[in-house]
């Protein structure tokens, strides 16, 4: 078995933060920013998740003629203070120049004499001093229950893209090729790809055609989270089955493993049969680095979200519906066939800022609305199934697409979209700018919490 690794999770708007005040110039010391963190723990990883950025006033330094930063006794008791109000770890983080860092001298023993009184008085929590560089990092880890700290761990951001250091062992030629061609197959990429855990909610249309997509562009291991048979309606939203998968009647997860593994038989599939939020399905959620949710309701989205959010973990949500006209009869005329693609990046825009997922829309499908493809307006009418495959694949694709966004970042300055909307009749996707509200319920009180604490 695998050794548990360490991972520090910075979401998009805490790392913004934290990359503007370490470009500005102090002129009596380095830039410095502190973070308040909390923390989760994964089948392999231990997660220290940043919660809040505080930023020092030039009033809290000392001056010294040292490179590095000093700050006041005053001001370390105003972080223990936040700290312990809100039992939160602290973590602290700065810039040096050049590709290869490690901890200075100063920053050694400020670490030394700071964090471990931060220890003993927050023991649940981690506490860190981390140096970034240009493609590195390095830093030191007081864990709970751990009289010395560590220095094995990753720094992952979340910003246009996902950003882990460090990489896996690479050449420099293969590094200037991720960083121009990021498509472009390579050894560094092959890597990036392998070692990325998709987890894919809801197999029955697009999340089938999604799942051989991944595994056909060489994503590491992908979590089925499924809990129904095949039927009849599955053959008509998707091409990524046979015949005899809907004969049999087969599990979802078995018949789609199948495939993978005909696919590329180095792509790992685990299958989970449970749904959203049971407490397997969540656990399996946790240990991914990226959340694919192919769902067909409101409350399934939401629950999703909020796992993603709670833990810094991208999300991917996928729906199409087709909408028949307001009148009484059994054969309105179709209308709309529209679907999206929304990525959700933790400290981003989320379904919620752009009002996709409310309170009254939630409450109004528990109330009964049509849960199936052809969504019918008028209540009382017979159900009906749709010939959804192609729909479902333009979406299924365009998902595809995203997750190697997220994992090689090749759109460079044009992946700030995160909300792509489809037209079934043009046969389109658009993209519509999407901003985070400030007092938007998700954003405000669920990114970066992670496991709930009991003191």
């Amino acid at each position: 078995m695998a050794p548990r690794s360490l991972q520090i999770r910075i979401p998009q708007n805490c790392w913004r933060a934290i990359q503007s005040e370490l470009g500005t110039t102090a002129p009596h010391h380095e830039p410095v920013v502190f973070a308040l963190t909390s923390s989760a723990v994964t089948a392999r990883r231990d997660l220290i998740l940043v919660r809040e950025v505080v930023v020092p006033p030039e009033t809290g330094f000392v001056e010294t003629r040292s490179h590095g930063a000093t700050w006041t006794a005053k001001y370390n008791l105003e972080l223990l203070n936040r700290c312990l109000d809100g039992q939160r770890g602290l973590l602290i983080i700065h810039r040096h120049g050049g590709r290869q860092v490690q901890l200075s001298q100063d920053d050694l023993n400020s670490a030394h004499e700071l964090l471990p009184r931060f220890q003993a008085d927050i023991p649940h929590r981690a506490h860190a001093s981390v140096v970034l560089g240009h493609c590195s990092i390095a830093g030191l880890v007081w864990l709970p229950c751990r009289g010395e700290p560590v220095s094995d761990f990753e720094f992952r951001v979340l910003d246009a893209h996902i950003s882990t250091l460090p990489l896996p062992l690479h050449d420099s030629v293969d590094a200037q090729v991720l960083a121009q061609q990021a498509l472009a197959d390579t050894a560094l990429s092959r890597k990036l790809l392998r070692r990325t855990r998709v987890a894919i909610v809801g197999l029955s249309g697009g999340g089938t055609q999604l799942a051989t997509q991944l595994a056909a562009a060489g994503i590491g291991e992908l979590i089925g989270i499924e809990y129904q048979r095949l039927d009849h309606e599955n053959r008509l939203s998707t091409d990524a089955l046979n015949w005899l998968d809907f004969v049999m009647r087969r599990k979802k997860l078995s018949a789609i493993k199948r495939r993978v593994w005909w696919t590329n038989p180095s792509c790992r599939f685990s299958g989970v049969t449970s749904r959203v939020p049971e407490q397997r399905a969540v656990d399996a959620l946790k240990s991914s680095d990226v959340i694919v949710g192919c769902v067909n309701n409101l409350a399934a989205r939401a629950d999703i979200l909020e796992v993603a959010g709670r833990y810094c973990i991208p999300y991917i949500d996928v729906g199409l519906t087709i909408r028949t006209a307001h009148d009484a009869s059994e054969s309105a005329p179709i209308v709309a066939v529209s679907g999206h693609v929304f990525t959700y990046l933790p400290g981003g825009p989320c379904l919620w800022c752009c009002g996709y997922l409310t309170r009254e829309r939630i409450e109004a499908e528990i109330g009964g609305i049509d849960r199936s493809y052809l969504w019918n307006r008028s209540k009382g009418r017979a159900k009906r199934e749709a010939l959804v495959s192609p729909f479902n694949g333009v979406l299924a694709n365009q998902a595809a697409c995203d997750v190697l966004q997220l994992v090689l970042g090749y759109a460079g300055a044009r992946s700030h979209v995160t909300y792509k909307m489809y037209d079934g009749f043009s046969g389109t996707l658009n993209d519509w700018e999407v901003s985070r509200r400030d007092n938007c319920p998700h954003c405000a009180t669920v990114v970066g919490t992670g496991d709930p604490v009991w003191v």
